[in-house]
């Protein structure tokens, strides 16, 4: 990404269950990944994912 290049970033809401977030806590634990990160590795490896920095 160039210097000069503005990332926009947009927020979210996500309604999860108990265990769902009990995943995403444990995967960020063993991993030591940030769960927004996390949640846009999963996001970016979609197959139809056009997405490129």
């Amino acid at each position: 990404m160039k210097v000069t290049d503005k990332l926009t970033l947009k927020q979210i809401h996500l309604d999860l269950s108990e265990n769902e977030i009990k995943i995403l806590e444990q995967y960020c634990n063993q991993t030591g990944k940030a769960l927004t990160d996390v949640i846009q590795e999963l996001i970016r490896s979609l197959p139809d994912s056009t997405y490129s920095d």
